[in-house]
C-alpha cells in the first residue's frame, strides 16, 4: 500500500487493496476472461470490506451508551458521566471549586476532577491527552510505576494507556489478587464504566481492550496515597 506514516494497517485492510489492484489489472485480461475475473476479484473485495467491519482496530461506542451527561457512577463521591459517544468533543468546561477539570466528560476529567477533589491536586494544566499521562507524571508531582514493574497498583491510582489515537485513563477503585477494578468516563459510557475489571498476573495488568488494544503503559500515584 506504500507509505502509510507509520501507522500499522489491518491485514483485512491490506486484502481490501490488494483486491482492488486485481480489479485494475482486469483491463489487461483478454476480453474472454475479463467478466470471470470481475466476479472473483469483486467477490473478494466484499470478503475483505466485511472482515473490515467485523474485526475493528479501535473499540467503538456501543448501542447502549447513555445520552451525554447522564450519571454512570461514583467512587469516593466522585461521579462520572457519560460522554455519550467516544468521538464527542463538547466544548464545555468543568469546575470544581473554581479549578477547571477538563472538557466534559472525557476519560482525563475525570481522573483529574477525581484528584483534585480527593487529593486536593490539580494536575489538569500539566498533563495533555491521555496518552501523555504517564510520561508528564513527574511534572504534575505524580508518582509512575511502570506496568509489570516492581510496584502493584493500589485504590486511587490512575491507570494509563496510549493506545488509540488519545489514550485512556482510570482510577482504580478495587485491587485483587488477579484483578483490578476501574471507574472511568468516556469507555462504555454506560453502568459499566462504574467498575470495568483488567485481569492482572502479578504486576502486569492487561490492555482495557483485549482485542482492539489499550495496552497499559503503566500507573500514577499521588504522593499522598503512598502506604
Amino acid at each position: 500500500m506504500g507509505k502509510n506514516n507509520g501507522l500499522k494497517v489491518p491485514k483485512e485492510a491490506e486484502g481490501i487493496a490488494e483486491s482492488a489492484q486485481a480489479l485494475r489489472a482486469i483491463r489487461d485480461r483478454p476480453q474472454k476472461t475479463r467478466r470471470v475475473v470481475l466476479i472473483a476479484a469483486t467477490t473478494a473485495v466484499l470478503i475483505a470490506m466485511a472482515a473490515c467491519k467485523q474485526n475493528p482496530t479501535t473499540p467503538t461506542t456501543p448501542t447502549n451508551a447513555y445520552p451525554f451527561g447522564t450519571y454512570v457512577g461514583s467512587f469516593n463521591g466522585v461521579n462520572a458521566y457519560s460522554n455519550g459517544v467516544q468521538d464527542y468533543f463538547s466544548s464545555q468546561d468543568n469546575f470544581y471549586n473554581n479549578f477547571n477539570t477538563g472538557v466534559k466528560w472525557l476519560c482525563i476529567e475525570y481522573v483529574q476532577r477525581y484528584y483534585l477533589q480527593i487529593y486536593g491536586i490539580a494536575i489538569n494544566p500539566f498533563m495533555g491527552s491521555a496518552n501523555t499521562f504517564y510520561s508528564r507524571a513527574s511534572v504534575a508531582g505524580l508518582l509512575s510505576y511502570p506496568n509489570g514493574g516492581s510496584e502493584a497498583p493500589q485504590v486511587g491510582d490512575i491507570i494509563c494507556s496510549n493506545g488509540g489515537s488519545s489514550g485512556h485513563v482510570a482510577i482504580v477503585r478495587e485491587v485483587g489478587s488477579n484483578y483490578i477494578n476501574v471507574i472511568q468516563q468516556n469507555w462504555s459510557n454506560s453502568a459499566s464504566d462504574n467498575s470495568d475489571t483488567l485481569s492482572r498476573n502479578g504486576n502486569t495488568v492487561d490492555p482495557f481492550d483485549l482485542y482492539s488494544g489499550y495496552p497499559i503503559v503503566g500507573w500514577l500515584r499521588s504522593p499522598r496515597s503512598v502506604r
